[in-house]
C-alpha cells in the first residue's frame, strides 16, 4: 500500500472508526505535497485540532520512503499548551494511537507502524514510536531523549519545553541541558496550541526562528513551528498561503456544522469585589454564582455546571448550594469535580465520584435536576 493523501482517510478511520473530517484530509494532502505545515492553524475548539498527531505520524510514516537527505516531515513532534489538563488528554490521544498501530501487523495501520519503525531500526516487537509528558505534578521520565533517533510524540507545558530550548530544563542536568535543546531544537515541530495564552513563548520561538537560527545551503530544514487559535492574532501580516483555515466543504460537513453553528448565548453579571482576595470577596462571588443557578434552575434548566479557577471556592460554593433552600426544593443533585493531576491522585479519582453518583442519579431518576460545581478540570471530561 502506497501511504499517499488517498490513503489517509483509510488510516484515519481504521484508527477511530469513523471518516476525518475535510480539513483533516486537505491539512495531510498539503502536508504530503509540501514538507511544511501552515505557520498558523486557525481551529476552534471542537474541530478535531488535536488530530494533529494522526496527521504527523501519517505523514512522517510516509516520509520514511524518502532518502534521509530528502526527508522533510520532523521527527519529533511537541504539543504544548499552557493547560495541564490538556496536556494529559493529548497524550491520551497518543497513547491510543500508539496501542493500535502496535497491535496491527496488516492494512494501513501495519504500514504506518512498519514505516515508523524503520526510521530507529526498532524491532516488530517495539512500540512505533515513543511518547512524553512533560509538565510539573508528576515523576519526571526522560526516556523519550536516550534514542535521537526515534520518533517521539510529546505532550507538554509551556514551561518545560521553552526552558529546554533555552539549555535549561526543569530536572535536566548540566551535562544533559545541550541534549535536550538540540532534540527540541532540531528534527522537531512544535506546535503551540492556545497561543492566545501563551504569547510570550510564541514571541520566544519567532525571536528564536528569526535571528537564532540558520540553515546551511542546500540543507532543508526539519524544525518547524506551527500556532494554533480560533482567533489567531499572530496571523495578521502573513501569506495567505501561510495560514490555514477551515473552508465550506468543513463548514458543510453534517458533524462540524452542528458544532460549528451551535447556539452560545452569554451573559454578563457584575460583581463588586475588591480585588484583594479577601474572604468578602469570596464570598460574594460564591453568592452571585449560587444565585445564578437557582435563576437558571428555575427558568427551567435539567443540567447546569458552574466552573470556577479555585479549589476552594468550588467547595465553598458546592456547600452552599446544597443548603439552598430553592435547591433542595427542585431536588437537584448537586455534585463537586475538581481535577487532580498527579498519577497516583487519577488512580484513587475520589472527586470525580461524586459526577458518577450524580450520572447515576439522573439516569435511574430523570425528573431530578442535576448541577455540577467544578474548576477548570471539568474541560477534560
Amino acid at each position: 500500500m502506497t501511504l499517499d493523501a488517498a490513503s489517509f482517510p483509510a488510516f484515519f478511520e481504521a484508527l477511530w472508526g469513523y471518516s476525518p473530517f475535510p480539513w483533516q484530509e486537505r491539512l495531510a494532502a498539503k502536508l504530503l505535497q509540501s514538507g511544511r505545515y501552515p505557520d498558523v492553524l486557525a481551529l476552534g475548539t471542537g474541530t478535531g485540532k488535536t488530530s494533529i498527531i494522526d496527521i504527523h505520524l501519517y505523514a512522517l510514516a510516509a516520509d520514511a520512503a524518502r532518502s534521509p537527505s530528502q526527508r522533510n516531515i520532523p521527527r519529533r513532534l511537541f504539543f504544548v499548551v499552557d493547560r495541564r489538563v490538556i496536556v494529559d488528554q493529548t497524550d491520551e490521544r497518543a497513547h491510543r494511537i500508539a496501542r493500535r498501530l502496535e497491535a496491527a501487523r496488516l492494512g494501513v495501520l501495519g504500514e504506518v507502524a512498519t514505516a515508523l519503525r524503520a526510521l530507529s531500526g526498532a524491532t516488530s516487537d517495539e512500540p512505533p514510536f515513543d511518547r512524553a509528558v512533560l509538565r510539573g505534578g508528576m515523576v519526571r521520565d526522560d526516556a523519550w531523549a536516550h534514542s535521537p533517533d526515534r520518533p517521539v510524540v510529546a505532550s507538554s507545558t509551556v514551561d518545560q519545553i521553552g526552558s529546554r530550548l533555552l539549555f535549561r530544563g526543569y530536572g535536566v542536568s548540566d551535562g544533559m541541558c545541550p541534549i535536550h535543546a538540540g532534540l527540541v531544537g532540531e528534527d522537531a515541530l512544535i506546535v503551540l496550541d492556545e497561543v492566545h495564552l501563551a504569547n510570550p513563548f510564541r514571541q520566544t520561538l519567532s525571536a528564536l526562528r528569526t535571528h537564532y537560527r540558520s540553515t546551511p545551503p542546500g540543507l532543508w530544514s526539519r524544525w518547524q513551528v506551527v500556532t494554533m487559535s480560533a482567533t489567531p492574532k499572530d496571523a495578521e501580516g502573513l501569506d495567505p498561503d501561510c495560514v490555514f483555515h477551515l473552508d465550506d466543504d468543513d463548514r458543510s460537513d453534517p458533524v462540524l456544522q452542528r458544532r460549528l453553528r451551535a447556539s452560545r448565548p452569554a451573559r454578563l453579571v457584575d460583581v463588586n469585589v475588591g480585588g484583594s482576595d479577601s474572604t468578602a470577596d469570596r464570598k460574594a462571588i460564591v453568592t452571585a454564582a449560587s444565585q445564578a443557578t437557582v435563576d437558571l434552575l428555575e427558568g427551567g434548566h435539567r443540567a447546569v455546571g458552574v466552573v470556577v479557577n479555585r479549589v476552594d471556592m468550588a467547595r465553598d460554593l458546592w456547600d452552599t448550594l446544597r443548603r439552598k433552600r430553592e435547591i433542595k426544593r427542585a431536588r437537584a443533585e448537586i455534585a463537586l469535580v475538581t481535577g487532580r493531576m498527579r498519577p497516583l491522585d487519577k488512580q484513587i479519582p475520589l472527586a470525580l465520584m461524586q459526577k458518577v453518583r450524580a450520572d447515576r442519579t439522573v439516569a435511574e431518576d430523570p425528573s431530578r435536576p442535576v448541577v455540577i460545581v467544578s474548576t477548570q478540570c471539568i474541560e477534560a471530561g
